[in-house]
């Protein structure tokens, strides 16, 4: 009975230094848990910032990129433009040194056989009937040695449009110096041209027919614009008008 009482009595005594132990073992293990996961915070910390930097670098690195690339850009278009200058300057001079000379050889020629000027003409310069104009008709099939001065300065007009045409010159500088002789000439030869732009065949001289297309309009609307200015400045040297005064109502 008393190593019973004993047996108890110790049990009592020991459970809670037991149970003491293992609290304090689980608050160790409860601090190093805590500790390694403020560590692991702290390090996701670290690895945003690090990542926040990376991504501040990386959109400098773009801002400078991008600044490259636009004065790059800067750059082609500058040296797009001035190319295209200098290739509607190059053509001009060749209009004036040797495509007009073809034209105003070509021209007399056709002035000798009494051939008038066109008028009321398709700007995409469709084939002409016969009837329409026999006597281009004639020259066309009958002298063949105009006929060859013909096609020569309409190819000579095509290879000076295509530049043009196709982007390749800047149109606007050589409008002023080119496109009244240009214009003039197409309208003149539009039978000859007709001839090969037949609806059952390849159509050609596309770029003549398309630069004319531009060209003709913005004569036509800078001729009205300097006829409007000189009806402008007539308009202003003229007297102020004059109003007339019934009789009896000038009290004065």
């Amino acid at each position: 009975m008393n190593g019973i009482q004993f047996f108890l009595a110790d049990a009592v005594t020991t459970t809670p230094s037991l149970l003491e132990q293992l609290a304090w073992v689980a608050s160790i293990v409860l601090a190093i848990t805590a500790v390694i996961a403020i560590w692991q915070v702290f390090a996701v910390i670290r690895q945003a910032r690090s990542a926040i930097e990376q991504n501040r670098i990386a959109i400098e690195q773009l801002k400078i990129m991008a600044s490259q690339l636009e004065v790059a850009r800067g750059d082609v278009i500058l040296r797009s433009k001035r190319e295209a200058i200098a290739a509607a300057l190059d053509q001009c001079k060749r209009f004036a040194e040797a495509i007009n000379l073809h034209i105003e050889e070509t021209n007399k020629a056709l002035i000798a056989k009494n051939y008038p000027f066109q008028t009321n003409v398709d700007p995409n310069f469709p084939l002409v009937p016969h009837e329409i104009d026999p006597l281009g008709v004639q020259i066309w099939v009958g002298d063949a040695d105009l006929r060859s001065k013909i096609i020569h300065t309409l190819n000579e007009l095509e290879s000076f449009a295509m530049y043009f045409a196709c982007d390749l010159a800047d149109e606007s500088i050589a409008f002023a110096p080119t496109a009244l002789t240009f214009c003039q000439t197409c309208e003149y030869y539009r039978l000859f041209i007709g001839v090969f732009r037949q609806p059952d065949k390849v159509k050609l001289y596309q770029n003549l027919a398309k630069l004319y297309q531009m060209w003709k309009p913005r004569l036509e609307r800078t001729a009205l614009e300097e006829q409007g200015k000189l009806l402008e400045e007539k308009k202003q040297k003229l007297p102020a008008p004059k109003k007339g005064t019934p009789l009896g109502t000038d009290f004065k």
